[in-house]
C-alpha cells in the first residue's frame, strides 16, 4: 500500500504545458501579453508560474530593460504545428 501515495503524489506534481499560438511578450513598459500568460510581475521581478508551450514562435520576448526572469523550474517549449512538419 505505500506505492499508491507516492503515485499520487507524483501525479500531483506533474503540470501540463499552457500552450499559446505566439510567444509571451514582456514588453518594455513591463506589461506581459497575453494577459493570461503564467508569468506573475513583482516590480521588476518575473517569475513563471507554470509550464508555457507555443507554437511555432519564440517562447519569451523581453523587451524591458533591467528586469529578471525566474523560471522556477519551468519549462519553456516551442512546438511545430502539423502543418510545418510537412514537405510539399
Amino acid at each position: 500500500m505505500p506505492l499508491l501515495p507516492a503515485f499520487l503524489t507524483l501525479m500531483l506534481i506533474v503540470q501540463p504545458t499552457k500552450a499559446l499560438d505566439g510567444p509571451v511578450y514582456i514588453m518594455a513598459d513591463g506589461s506581459i501579453d497575453p494577459t493570461g500568460a503564467p508569468i506573475q510581475q513583482n516590480g521588476d521581478i518575473y517569475t513563471v508560474t507554470g509550464n508555457i508551450g507555443t507554437i511555432d514562435s519564440s517562447g519569451i520576448v523581453i523587451e524591458r530593460d533591467n528586469m529578471t526572469l525566474d523560471g522556477a523550474g519551468y519549462t519553456i517549449q516551442r512546438t511545430e504545428s502539423a502543418s510545418t512538419n510537412q514537405k510539399g
